[in-house]
């Protein structure tokens, strides 16, 4: 049997990476129309009924101040297996999404053109997690092709 460490760090990520999930990218537009966007793993379905979704942001994170105010609009994009450029991008801490190219608006939010699955929600409830902040967001429209979707896993993206 394998010896239990008390968690740290490294180890949380090191234990946790061998989790794998599927990439997303967030985004939004500020009140100018700018397009913000960055790479998000931890995300999840809440609830059916009704249509909920989850998603967490790095306290600081350029995003959170327009993620943390009730009602804004934003999407959040699945990404193919061959987005993991678009991926990398926008994972970055000096991305400028509003450079970035594949971008199309569906409703009232931006979300990546040619990913497996799209989603626009509004922010319903913010809560403090940690490091991190918890959005749940109201779904308002959605979508999804086949295809297979970029994976995460022991630190580095895989189909």
């Amino acid at each position: 049997m394998t010896e239990l460490h008390t968690p740290d760090a490294t180890r949380m990520r090191r234990t946790l990476g061998r989790f794998a999930t599927g990439v997303t990218i967030v985004s939004d537009r500020d009140l100018t129309g700018r397009l913000s966007a960055m790479t998000v793993n931890s995300f999840t379905s809440l609830s059916l009924d009704p249509a909920l979704i989850l998603v967490c942001v790095r306290n600081g994170a350029a995003m959170a101040a327009g993620l943390t105010e009730p009602g804004h609009p934003f999407g959040v994009s699945v990404l193919a297996a061959h987005q993991g450029e678009l991926a990398a991008a926008m994972a970055r801490r000096d991305r400028d999404a509003s450079r970035a190219q594949g971008f199309v608006d569906m409703g009232a939010a931006p979300v990546v053109e040619g990913a497996v699955a799209q989603i626009v929600a509004r922010v319903e409830a913010v809560h403090p997690g940690g490091d991190h902040v918890i959005v749940v967001g109201k779904v308002e429209a959605l979508r999804a092709v086949d295809g297979p979707p970029l994976l995460f896993l022991d630190g580095a993206l895989a189909s």
